[in-house]
């Protein structure tokens, strides 16, 4: 079994050169990265990558694109075929979904598609054609309804994956090569504790490298995983981010004692003070998470938890 150390420097030359293996092995490679790692983030990511995102899973924002809809309807002397529907004829309720069409699909199945000799992929959405929302033309009627996903969206989908994975490699070597052995080491023997290894995943994977972790990722892991008014929730998402338990219970009793923000403000002047005090240790360094994205994760969370909307 090949070390962490030489298992990044393998899927980072794999990761550069796609003509070295294709992508669904890189995927293996860095699966057993994972595992050794003992990283279940990365190994959730790698694992929805490879087999394709269920439909509980949050989707990164690289797989969240806008689909046309397109019908085929029967009229007087014939069909209208590939006829466009605006998604403002559709109910608000369902215009997100396809204003924001979430591509779950695995990066084996997307590389079949993206390598079809059609311009763009089509995906049914037959459930549709019944409802009165399609059958907006007169004297035609729907008799197919699907959605148009481009070639161009699916490369994209492709290369973030690559991309991503390569900066990932490159970070934790990085880090690696600074880190001070740790007092007491894990099976791997490696030198970066998980949650740090976590904080660099969130930073070059989830959000792709950018100043933020705050990003349409991030906001549907929020959206998934904390539960409006429900504590448990809530504190699991917060102990996943690096936030130990002492802080946490003192959330909790802010929240109990002061839940409410006075007029005009989000949050009630206990809460205020305890997001200042995360965002003071992670200056300091004694909060894992980059201080870029320190104060959005904990307001986003605590407006899911709120309900502020």
């Amino acid at each position: 079994m090949p070390t962490i150390p030489e298992l990044l420097a393998d899927i980072k030359k794999s990761a550069i050169d796609p003509n070295r293996c294709g992508l669904a092995t890189l995927l293996r490679k860095c699966r057993v990265l994972a595992a050794q790692l003992e990283n279940h983030p990365l190994e959730d990511w790698i694992l929805w990558e490879s087999n394709g995102y269920p439909p509980e899973a949050a989707v990164p924002d690289y797989r969240v694109y806008p689909i046309v809809l397109r019908g085929i309807f029967s009229m007087i002397g014939g069909l209208a075929k590939s006829v466009p529907i605006p998604i403002s004829r559709l109910p608000a309720e369902l215009q997100k979904p396809f204003s924001k069409y979430k591509i779950r699909y695995s990066v084996a199945v997307i590389e079949q598609l993206h390598e079809s000799e059609e311009d763009r992929v089509s995906v049914p959405f037959d459930d549709l054609i019944s409802t009165p929302w399609v059958q907006m033309y007169e004297n035609m009627q729907c008799l197919q309804v699907w959605g148009d996903v481009g070639k161009n969206q699916l490369s994209h989908i492709l290369n973030s994956v690559r991309n991503r994975i390569l900066e990932f490699s490159i970070a934790l070597e990085k880090e690696a090569a600074v880190a001070p052995p740790p007092p007491i080491k894990g099976a791997s023997g490696f030198p970066v504790e998980e949650k740090k290894v976590t904080n660099i995943f969130n930073v070059t994977v989830r959000d792709g490298g950018r100043a933020t972790v705050i990003g349409s990722a991030q906001e549907s892991i929020i959206e998934s995983e904390i539960v409006a008014r429900d504590f448990g929730s809530l504190s699991t998402f917060l102990k996943k981010n690096g936030i130990g338990e002492a802080d946490i219970a003192e959330l909790q009793t802010a929240l109990k004692t002061e839940p409410e923000g006075k007029s005009g403000e989000q949050f009630s002047p206990r809460v205020s003070s305890w997001i200042e005090k995360m965002w003071e240790k992670a200056k300091e360094g004694a909060w894992d998470i980059s201080l870029n994205s320190a104060k959005g994760l904990l307001q986003k969370a605590l407006q899911k938890y709120l309900e502020l909307g």
